[in-house]
C-alpha cells in the first residue's frame, strides 16, 4: 500500500470518528486513521481500530454524511468483535482448534492457517452476517450522530453499482439475486425499522469536509524509506532510470522527457529545463494542443495540468466511476478520460468516456464489446478480463476533437466536440487488431496483421487509401510533426523512423524514448540523457544539443546482484548497467543491460547479457574488481532460466508431431554449462513451475491429470490422499524440487 501523507486530513478523520465514538457504547480502543491511494472506492479495517479509505472513496462522497457513515461501518466491524469471531471459526473449521496458548502457540497456529490450503467456498459462518452488522451499526451510528439516515445507504447502492435494485423473493428463487441487491435490501429494512424524526432531513457538506476533499485529491504520494540504523552509501555515479517517452510541443518550442518518476520540460532550442514535475507512477504524459501545459493520468485515473509559464499546477482531478475500469486513455488536451469498464457479463466489455473537469460520464455503452459467434473474439475479450490487460487498440487525435478505438472487428469513432458516435468508413471502419497511428489530424497509418498487402496511409475519417506501405508485425506511433510513423521494433532496434513518403526505414534507435519535429529528432542518450539531432533526417545532419538530466527516483529494475562478501553490486535497467564497489560508493564497470545473473565466491560476476542492438545475447564472466570481461564457451539456451549458479531449461525429448510430448528437465552449471542432473517427463511439462530462493524449484500438476497419476504411481500415499478428497479432480499434486 501507498499511503498519502496528509495530516490535516487524518486529523478530520479522528474528528469525524471521535463524533462517532460518542454515540456508540463505550470501548478502551483508540482507532487510526490512514489514506491510501487506489484505485477503489473503499475503506477496510483491522482488528486493534485501525482504518483505512483510500482517496477515491473520499473524492467520491458527496457530503460529510456519507463519510460518516462508511467510517462507522469499519467501526461495526471491529467493535461487535468480527475479527475475532471470524478467525475463531476459521480455527476451528480448518484446524479444529478450538483453544491458543501463549504467543508463541499463537504465532504458530496463525502460520499453520497460513499454510491451508483453504476451500474458496467455504466463508467463516459470520462473514455475510458480519457485513449486514457492520451495515446496521452504520446507519443507526450516523442518525444518532444527527446525520441524515438514508446517506450511507445511497452512497453503498452508488458504489456497488446496484441502481438502486434489491431483487425480490422470485429473483432469489431462481438464484438470480446479486449478493449486492441482497445487503442493500438488508440495509432499506434496517434504514425504514429507523423511528421517523430521528437524524438531520439534509445531508451536510460543510467547508471542512469539501477542504477535506481538496486536501486528499491535491496530496501527492511519497515513496518513504524506514528508519534504519544502518549506513546509507551513496552510489557515484548512480544509475538514473530510462527514459520512457519524448517529445515536442505542437508549436516545437518545448520538448519533455519522462521518466519513471519526473518529467523535465526544456526548451527546443538549448534543452534548458524550464519546468521539472514530480511524477511518479504518472503514464503517458502530453502536451497539450496549444503547447501551454502538460497533462498525465496515473493508474488510479488521478489527472494533473501543469502550467509551463507559471511553473506550477493548474489542475487535479481525481476520477471517479463505479465500475472496474480495465484500461483508460487520457486525451492530450487533458478534457476527456475514456475507459473500457467491465460488466456483469462474462465476456461483454464497455465503453466509456468521461469529462475531466467535472467527472460526468459523456457516453457511455455497456455492451460496445459483444462477441457474437466468432469464437477468436469471444477468447480474446474473456482473456482480456481476466489478465486485467485489454488489448484494446485506441488513440485520439493530435488536436484531441475525435478518438479511434478497435478491439478485434469492433471499432467505433466518437466526436468530442459534437459527443456524437460517427460511423468509421472505408479502412476505418474495417479495422481488425492491426495497429495504427495518426499522421497529424487528416491522415492515419494502418498496419493490417491479417492483410499485410492493405498496410498504407489513409484519409481520416474517410478511410481511402492515400499510399501503400509495407510494415511487419509492429507496434506504430505517431510523431508530433511530420510525414513520418514510428516502428516497434524493428531489426536491431527498439524503435525505428520510418518515412511515409520513401517508404523506407530512416534510422534505428537504440533507445525507445523518441519523437519528431519536421526534420529534427529527439532521444534518449546511452547515458540517460536528452539528444537534439538532425542525423539520419536530413544530408549531413549533425547533434545540435544534448542535456544530462537532473537525478530523479529510481524506477523499476529489470536485474540486481550483489557479491557474497558484499563488496560488489550489480544493477541493471532495460537499457543499461552499472556495477560498483559498495564500501565505497564508487562505479567500476558501466555496460549494456543484463537479464540476469550472479557473483561466485571469487567476486567474478556471471551475467546473462540481453540482445542489444547489433550485440547479441551472450553470457559473459567479468572480473569486477580488475575490470576484465570474457564470453563464455557456449551460447545461451533460448529457454533457460537461471537460479543462481544453476540454469533450468525444459527441453522437448520426443517427436514434436507426438499427441502427447515428452520433456526433460535439465539442469546445468551456469559456468561450464556441464549438465548436472536430468529427469523426464513423458506426460508434458508441469502446468506450472515457480523458482524459490535457495535453488528450489516448485512443480504443479492438476490432480485429475494423467501427468500427475503417473507421478503419483511412486507414491502410495499421495495417491491415497487424492483418493480421499471430497471433491474428485478438484486438487493439485505439489512437488519441490532441489
Amino acid at each position: 500500500m501507498r499511503f498519502i501523507d496528509d495530516p490535516p486530513a487524518e486529523q478530520y478523520l479522528e474528528k469525524l470518528g471521535a463524533k462517532l465514538l460518542a454515540v456508540l457504547p463505550p470501548n478502551q480502543l483508540h482507532f487510526r486513521y490512514k489514506i491510501i491511494d487506489s484505485d477503489e472506492i473503499n475503506a477496510y479495517s483491522t482488528a486493534g481500530g485501525r482504518i483505512y479509505v483510500t482517496r477515491k472513496l473520499i473524492a467520491a462522497a458527496k457530503c460529510e454524511d456519507e463519510m460518516a457513515g462508511v467510517l462507522a461501518h469499519e467501526m461495526g466491524h471491529i467493535l461487535t468483535h468480527q475479527y475475532g469471531i471470524e478467525a475463531t471459526a476459521e480455527m476451528a473449521q480448518l484446524l479444529h482448534v478450538t483453544s491458543v496458548g501463549d504467543r508463541d502457540d499463537i504465532f504458530d497456529k496463525v502460520h499453520r492457517m497460513a499454510e491451508m490450503e483453504i476451500n474458496g467456498k467455504w466463508r467463516a459462518p459470520s462473514e455475510a452476517k458480519g457485513e449486514d452488522q457492520a451495515d446496521a451499526v452504520a446507519l443507526y451510528a450516523t442518525t444518532k450522530a444527527g446525520y441524515v439516515p438514508h446517506a450511507y445507504t445511497d452512497f453503498w447502492d452508488r458504489a456497488a453499482d446496484t441502481g438502486g435494485k434489491t431483487g425480490s423473493t422470485l429473483t432469489d428463487l431462481f438464484g438470480i439475486t446479486r449478493p449486492a441487491q441482497k445487503r442493500l435490501r438488508t440495509m432499506l429494512t434496517v434504514e425504514r425499522a429507523i423511528p421517523p424524526g430521528c437524524g438531520a432531513t439534509q445531508p451536510s457538506v460543510p467547508a471542512a469536509f469539501l477542504a477535506l476533499q481538496r486536501e486528499v485529491i491535491a496530496s501527492s504520494v511519497r515513496d518513504q524509506a524506514t528508519g534504519t540504523e544502518s549506513k546509507l552509501i551513496q552510489l557515484a555515479p548512480p544509475l538514473r532510470s530510462d527514459l520512457a517517452r519524448v517529445q515536442f510541443s505542437p508549436d516545437g518550442k518545448y520538448v519533455f522527457a519522462e521518466d519513471d518518476s519526473t518529467i523535465f520540460v526544456m526548451l527546443r532550442t538549448t534543452l534548458e529545463i524550464v519546468l521539472q514535475i514530480e511524477a511518479v507512477d504518472a503514464e503517458a504524459a502530453w502536451f497539450t494542443p496549444d503547447s501551454t501545459h502538460i497533462v498525465y493520468s496515473t493508474p488510479t485515473m488521478r489527472v494533473e495540468e501543469w502550467d509551463i509559464a507559471s511553473k506550477q499546477r493548474s489542475a487535479v482531478h481525481e476520477l471517479v466511476i463505479y465500475q472496474q475500469c480495465l484500461q483508460h486513455l487520457l486525451s492530450p488536451d487533458g478534457h476527456t478520460m475514456a475507459c473500457i469498464i467491465n460488466t456483469d457479463k462474462a465476456t461483454r466489455m464497455g465503453l466509456m468516456l468521461l469529462d475531466v473537469a467535472t467527472g460526468d460520464t459523456v457516453f457511455r455503452k455497456d455492451d460496445a464489446f459483444v462477441p457474437g459467434f466468432d469464437q477468436e473474439d469471444a477468447e480474446a475479450i474473456y482473456l482480456e478480463k481476466v489478465l486485467g490487460t485489454p488489448m484494446v487498440s485506441w488513440s485520439y487525435t493530435p488536436d484531441s476533437t475525435k478518438l479511434l478505438v478497435n478491439l478485434g472487428h469492433w471499432n467505433y469513432l466518437y466526436d468530442l466536440n459534437s459527443h456524437a458516435m460517427l460511423k468509421a468508413s472505408g479502412a476505418i471502419g474495417k479495422l481488425s487488431r492491426g495497429p495504427f497511428a495518426f499522421v497529424g489530424n487528416d491522415r492515419i497509418a494502418i498496419d493490417n496483421w491479417d492483410n499485410p498487402t492493405s498496410s498504407g496511409v489513409y484519409s481520416f475519417p474517410e478511410g481511402k487509401l492515400l499510399k501503400k506501405l509495407a510494415m511487419g508485425d509492429q507496434a506504430l506511433e505517431r510523431v508530433t510533426q511530420g510525414d513520418y510513423v514510428l516502428l516497434r521494433p524493428v531489426k536491431d532496434s527498439a524503435v525505428g523512423v520510418l518515412d511515409l513518403n520513401t517508404d523506407r526505414i530512416l534510422l534505428g534507435m537504440k533507445t525507445k524514448a523518441v519523437d519528431v519535429y519536421s526534420k529534427m529528432l529527439v532521444s534518449e542518450t546511452g547515458a540517460g540523457g536528452v539528444l537534439l539531432t538532425t542525423r539520419g533526417l536530413v544530408d549531413g545532419g549533425t547533434d545540435v544539443a544534448t542535456r544530462e538530466l537532473p537525478m530523479s527516483l529510481l524506477g523499476g529494475l529489470q536485474a540486481a546482484a550483489i557479491s557474497p562478501d558484499g563488496k560488489f553490486l550489480a544493477v541493471s535497467s532495460a537499457t543499461r548497467s552499472g556495477f560498483w564497489q559498495v564500501d565505497t560508493g564508487k562505479r567500476l564497470l558501466y555496460v549494456r543491460p543484463f537479464q540476469g545473473g550472479f557473483f561466485d565466491g571469487n567476486d567474478r560476476f556471471y551475467g546473462d547479457f540481453s540482445k542489444y542492438h547489433q550485440q547479441d545475447r551472450s553470457l559473459v564472466a567479468i572480473d569486477v574488481a580488475l575490470g576484465k570481461a570474457g564470453k563464455l564457451s557456449y551460447s545461451p539456451a533460448k529457454n533457460a532460466r537461471s537460479i543462481g549458479d544453476l540454469t533450468v531449461e525444459f527441453v522437448l525429448s520426443g517427436n514434436r508431431e507426438d499427441y502427447i510430448h515428452k520433456y526433460d528437465l535439465q539442469v546445468r552449471d551456469w559456468k561450464t554449462n556441464a549438465l548436472l542432473w536430468t529427469r523426464t517427463f513423458a506426460h508434458g511439462t508441469p502446468e506450472s513451475n515457480t523458482m524459490l530462493q535457495g535453488k528450489e524449484m516448485v512443480l504443479t500438476w492438476a490432480i485429475d491429470s494423467d501427468a500427475a497419476n503417473a507421478e503419483m504411481k511412486e507414491h502410495p500415499e499421495l495417491k491415497a490422499q487424492a483418493d480421499a478428497l471430497p471433491k474428485k479432480g478438484q486438487g493439485f499434486l505439489v512437488e519441490i524440487v532441489d
